[in-house]
């Protein structure tokens, strides 16, 4: 045995080498990808929602209030993290127009702070009916900003398409 370790001296250094490169590496990656870091999945984005958390309370009465509106069938409020959605089912013959100033007025019962660290996003619901189309939009509110950006769902009809060809 002592012969060939002498004979082969440096294959059996470097061979050690690189068993203990492959347990510290393998130790490592365990660490880092199995066990993580420690931290939540959001790491510290959300670290400012625990000085402004949207309670219980705070969610019912905020779906009580719209649901006074006779416009507003249902209401659905839910907080991931730093986001806060907001589902609007509204009766028959309400106006796009008006179903979105319901949802701009419901931001008024957030607080100037809540406003600053919550994204809000607004659904905005409309069943078909025998009297109108309805509809179903789709908004943002970035915190931080003051208006509600909405989305452009407007369908393409056949006429719109005959035109631009």
């Amino acid at each position: 045995m002592k012969k060939i370790y002498k004979e082969n001296r440096v294959i059996f250094i470097l061979g050690i080498i690189t068993i203990v490169c492959i347990i510290i590496s393998t130790a490592l990656l365990f660490k880092y990808f199995y066990f993580g870091n420690g931290q939540t999945k959001y790491g510290d984005r959300l670290d400012e929602i625990e000085n402004i958390p949207i309670s219980d309370t705070f969610k019912e009465e905020f779906i009580s209030k719209l649901k006074e509106n006779k416009l507003v069938k249902d209401a659905e409020i839910l907080v991931t993290g730093k986001i806060i959605y907001i589902t609007l089912k509204f009766a028959d013959n309400v106006s796009l127009v008006e179903a979105q100033s319901i949802a701009l007025a419901s931001v008024e019962q957030f607080s100037d702070e809540e406003k600053s660290v919550y994204d809000l996003s607004f659904t905005l619901i409309e069943e078909e009916s025998e009297n109108n189309e309805g509809f179903t939009i789709m908004g943002a509110m970035n915190a931080g900003r003051p208006k509600i950006e909405w989305n452009n769902n407007n369908p393409v009809t056949s006429e719109a398409t005959e035109e631009s060809e």
